[in-house]
């Protein structure tokens, strides 16, 4: 960043550091999503974008997603199978005790992946739903 913080660190408590960093940052982070909204919106009439929570778990798992986005907060239930690629789901209360909390599944995939993922509150989301993707192919 070509901006930095001044003075010693050793004298702000961890939340000012903090603070002072992220007034540095969001500006990037801030055009960085803005940037990937634009991506999906661009790629959404064709099948390099979509907000099918099935699909986007599958190609999570299988390296396919570039860019992942997520409403804060949204839990989904089920489990997955990595060798047929389908997504069970399951409602709160008829979860069982080997069920996989799925969107958190996805996220972790896309990252071990050298995807990128972006939470945001429902208006920022692209989609109205609570998932959505740009995939790589």
């Amino acid at each position: 960043m070509k901006e930095g913080i001044t003075g010693s660190p050793e004298h702000l408590r961890p939340e000012e550091l903090q603070e002072q960093a992220w007034q540095i940052v969001e500006p990037y982070f801030g055009q960085e999503m803005e940037t990937a909204i634009g991506q999906y919106h661009q790629f959404v009439s064709t099948d390099k974008a979509t907000d099918n929570v099935r699909e986007i778990i599958a190609a999570a798992f299988y390296g396919r997603v570039d860019k992942l986005f997520l409403v804060a907060d949204t839990q989904m239930w089920g489990k997955f199978d990595p060798e047929t690629g389908k997504v069970l789901q399951h409602q709160v209360g008829q979860t069982t005790e080997d069920d996989l909390e799925l969107l958190d599944f996805t996220a972790m995939q896309t990252l071990q992946k050298d995807g990128h993922v972006y939470m945001l509150n429902q208006e920022e989301m692209p989609t109205d739903l609570p998932v959505a993707a740009v995939l790589r192919y």
